[in-house]
């Protein structure tokens, strides 16, 4: 491929880092000052964005040197993009998760269009990997634009695959468990609490709200064939945190969510992730000033735990 502008390769030393030239022959299209950033994602996918966020390939994209139809954005993960579900990071879908609840706050206030920078500077984001990420799903900007706000919501919820009712179960009513239940972030975007399930006989059968009843953990196998659970979430006793990831395992749920504080064997074809609030406040406690640092003196108030005061 030739560069429009003479002298310098559009793909030599430049890929995988922006620069800008001035282009002294170029088709109509394209701005005079044409600021490029290349990034490759899986199945070595070539995608060029200028400044604002826009493909500058239009519906065109490269894939290991061989010019193909870009990937669409209502296609995604599908046999014609190449990318599989598996090549995608946790660390990438859960930005995803948080641009759709930028998109959300942006639509909510009547914004129609935003760029990357706008996002970037709105929410604290990155906008180069803002784009990036964006990239391994299709092309989603308008040259000149950016991006529709309610559009790129919509296909970020397909992505997600928010565009249909994910139904979770709680193995365990305690504290943590009924906490979770009321959780206002696990009611919204088509996710739903169905049910929590436990072994104390002064808890199975109570409704914690209409239509959500705690069941006992031997009912999980029939409650499950008459009402599909997709993600599991533990909040049991440590001791038993094996047992019951187990059990899930058995009933047939694949994606569980663990809030239990233990190492546990991930039974095949089981994908776990782990949420382990002392081991995030531990790693806070890591980062606190200690005494005779910076000034910093321990003093402790008639027998109470002490303190960190400024000497």
């Amino acid at each position: 491929m030739r560069s429009h502008c003479p002298g310098r390769s559009l793909f030599g030393t430049s890929v995988g880092f922006p620069y800008e030239k001035k282009c002294t022959s170029r088709p109509e299209h394209l701005p005079e000052r044409l600021q490029i950033q290349v990034f490759f994602g899986p199945g070595r996918t070539l995608v060029l964005f200028g400044a604002s966020g826009e493909s500058l390939l239009g519906s065109n994209s490269f894939r290991g040197g061989r010019h193909e139809e870009g990937i669409q954005g209502d296609r995604v993960l599908n046999k014609e993009s190449h990318v599989k579900r598996d090549e995608i990071s946790n660390l990438t879908t859960r930005r995803l998760s948080i641009y759709l609840r930028c998109l959300q706050t942006l639509e909510a206030a009547g914004v129609e269009t935003v760029s990357s920078h706008e996002m970037a500077e709105q929410f604290h984001l990155n906008s180069a990997q803002f784009r990036k990420d964006l990239a391994y799903f299709g092309e989603f900007g308008v040259r000149g634009l950016g991006y529709r706000v309610p559009d790129l919501k919509h296909h970020l919820i397909r992505i997600l695959g928010l565009d249909r009712r994910i139904r979770m179960a709680i193995m365990g009513a305690g504290n943590l468990g009924t906490a979770l239940a009321g959780y206002g972030g696990f009611t919204t975007d088509n996710l739903k609490v169905t049910a929590l399930f436990d072994t104390d006989p002064d808890k199975v059968g109570r409704f914690l709200r209409p239509g959500l009843q705690i069941h006992h953990v031997s009912a999980l196998n029939p409650f499950i064939r008459g009402h599909p659970v997709h993600i599991a979430v533990l909040a049991v006793p440590t001791m038993v945190a094996q047992e019951v990831l187990e059990q899930v395992a058995a009933a047939g749920i694949r994606s569980v969510l663990n809030f239990v504080p233990v190492r546990l064997k991930v039974p095949a074809g089981v994908r776990l992730q782990s949420v382990d609030l002392k081991v995030q406040v531990e790693s806070l406690v890591f980062h606190l000033p200690r005494e005779g640092e910076d000034g910093q003196v321990l003093v402790d108030h008639e027998g109470k735990d002490p303190i960190l005061h400024t000497a």
